[in-house]
């Protein structure tokens, strides 16, 4: 489909929610209660004045009313006479008659450029009256949006409705900012897929090209889905290919309702195309694993992940693993078997569209308790050290021994007195003087483990800590990008959450001593 314009916009502070509409003219009301009304095919006119501009009707695809408005989709808009695509927007939130004068001048403001969802638009071959708007994000659930344009003017409110029916696979590959590739692109979901070949096009002017399960190849990722180009690039006839193309929107795999719906956005050509991953080498602790190395647990791998973003794939038969990695990031894969024998498949998918694979055997231990530096509040509202806390947890599969560990930061090491921590349990290593009843701070859950040390004193500058066994060797690092603030924690954001990695520490609102984790604020 060749776009006779294409329309970009970014918000750099994504969508609002608008708590009400506000109509911008009888005729527009009249144009609105129309489209509520309109059935499954969610079709309804906008009118225009009497001897004004054409009347513009819209439609959504996949087919739904514009009251319950699919969180993936296209707006198809027609009139009699031209309409143009750089002037067709979608906003969060209402659209007023003020709003619709700057679109009318394109004399946009800040305001109301912020609430514009980023979108692709172009105009349908041979077809001047007919453009299709392609959000470029997923929309909120249950938020308002308004269709607008200022020639012609109108404004047409939908409601974005999450359904059952249509789950929402989200965008695993390409990673943002990685530089998209328009020729393969991955989707994920919780569920197993059907084997998959649906034939689609990227649009407006991109390549043809099908839709198939698995993430890397169709030997793992079942839950997965990939758009796979043509060898021969394939672009329809007289598209320009130059520029950004709209992901494919659904997985229709007959003229059915949608299997699912893919998470929108913008695919692109990479240029220029990276080099070839370079495999990292190995320690003696560590097995090859594809292009990464990996230290082997009783019930997990701990995986280092070259120096480039890439999409893993790894199954063993029974079950599969999708991930995608930033350069060098490391991560854990699990839950595997204790003592027992493996053999893994690791495919990798790098941004140039290029795969590996590799076989991988390796024997599991016998199981082992596994501490981490859980949470840390350092800042309490109430007194310091008193009430500073370090929690541990044991995210192993027998218990752990907590005498003779020792935490140490920059400028203290604390060895902790006998105690044995259950599977999943959490431990609170405190002061002597620590207050479980705080007038200020959250006191800890029922039952949490109190540990109370002596010289406990912790800085408010966000500096790394350490688990050490008796032997000095490190059990656990926290090491968060985020300096603490009063009354909040920093937490991990999962119990087997990597150390050494800024991703794996967040910031609090509310502090979870001695319960799951609840990370709610950026760092």
């Amino acid at each position: 489909m060749t776009p006779a314009s294409t329309l970009r916009f970014t918000s750099p502070r994504g969508l609002r929610r608008a708590p009400a509409l506000t109509l911008v003219s009888s005729a527009a009301l009249l144009a609105l209660l129309a489209l509520f009304g309109c059935g499954e095919r969610g079709l309804g006119p906008a009118p225009g004045a009497p001897g004004g501009p054409p009347a513009v009707e819209l439609a959504l695809e996949p087919a739904a009313p514009l009251d319950a408005a699919p969180l993936a989709l296209r707006v198809h808009a027609r009139a009699e006479g031209a309409l143009d695509p750089g002037r067709i927007v979608l906003v969060a939130g209402e659209v007023g008659s003020a709003q619709l004068g700057q679109l009318e001048r394109q004399e946009v403001s800040e305001a109301l450029a912020l609430r514009i969802v980023p979108s692709l638009a172009w105009s349908a071959p041979g077809e001047p009256g007919h453009v299709v708007l392609a959000p470029s994000v997923a929309l909120e659930p249950g938020a308002r949006y308004t269709v607008a344009s200022g020639a012609p003017r109108f404004a047409t409110a939908l409601v974005a409705t999450p359904s059952t029916a249509w789950p929402l696979l989200l965008r695993a590959w390409p990673p943002p900012g990685a530089g998209a590739d328009a020729t393969l692109a991955v989707w994920c979901g919780a569920s197993s897929l059907p084997p998959l070949a649906v034939a689609t096009v990227l649009e407006p002017g991109g390549p043809t090209g099908a839709l198939e399960r698995g993430a890397v190849s169709a030997e793992g990722g079942t839950a997965c889905a990939r758009f796979v180009a043509d060898p021969d690039g394939g672009a329809e006839s007289g598209a320009t290919g130059d520029g950004p193309v709209a992901a494919p929107l659904e997985l229709a795999p007959d003229s059915n309702a949608p299997l699912a719906l893919l998470e929108p956005g913008e695919l692109a050509a990479v240029a220029p195309v990276p080099a070839p991953v370079a495999p990292l080498a190995c320690q003696d602790t560590e097995i090859a694993f594809g292009p990464g190395c990996a230290r082997v647990a009783d019930d997990r791998l701990l995986v280092r992940a070259p120096g480039a973003p890439l999409l893993w794939s790894v199954h063993t038969g029974e079950r599969d693993w999708v991930r995608p990695t930033a350069a060098l990031e490391p991560f854990v894969l699990a839950p595997l078997a204790p003592a027992s024998e493996l053999a893994l498949v690791v495919q990798t998918l790098d941004v140039a569209g290029r795969t590996t694979r590799a076989d991988v055997a390796c024997t599991t231990p016998a199981p082992a308790p596994h501490l981490v530096i859980h949470e840390v509040l350092a800042n309490p509202v109430g007194a310091e050290p008193a009430q500073e806390w370090v929690e541990l947890y044991n995210d192993g599969l027998v218990p752990a021994a907590l005498g003779g560990l020792a935490l140490v930061d920059p400028g203290d090491t604390v060895i902790l007195p006998d105690a044995v921590l259950p599977p999943g349990g959490f431990a609170l290593v405190v002061n002597q003087a620590f207050d479980d009843t705080p007038p200020f701070d959250v006191p800890p859950a029922a039952g949490t483990t109190l540990v109370r040390v002596s010289g406990l004193t912790l800085t408010n500058q966000g500096d790394p800590l350490l688990l050490e066994d008796a032997n000095g060797v490190e059990l656990s690092r926290f090491d968060p990008a985020v300096k603490p603030k009063s009354g909040r924690s920093v937490m991990r954001v999962a119990p087997a959450a990597p150390d050494g990695w800024p991703a794996s520490f967040a910031l609090a609102d509310t502090p979870t001593p001695g319960a799951p984790n609840a990370p709610n604020a950026p760092p």
